[in-house]
């Protein structure tokens, strides 16, 4: 997938949480992050490209990854 097309897929669809700020990227990780759509919390190595999402999500500042492995899953309807 392009990197336009990664922008534009969203791992909370449907969450009631209240979200402001949101920006979301595709980075290339500076320290290990958990991948938020492994049910198995597996860890996205230093170094690696990773979809982000950065926003105020019930008030509080937090920042969310999401491995390119696991959203091409999501983008073909497996579980990632």
């Amino acid at each position: 997938m392009s990197e336009s097309e990664y922008l534009r897929m969203d791992p909370f669809y449907g969450d009631m949480d209240t979200i402001e700020c949101r920006r979301v990227s595709i980075v290339t990780t500076r320290a290990v992050h958990r991948c938020i759509a492994s049910d198995q919390g597996h860890e996205i190595p230093m170094g690696s490209r990773a979809w982000c999402e950065r926003a105020k999500v019930d008030g509080r500042f937090q920042s969310f990854y999401c491995c390119l492995p696991c959203l091409d899953r999501m983008a073909i309807g497996g579980t990632p």
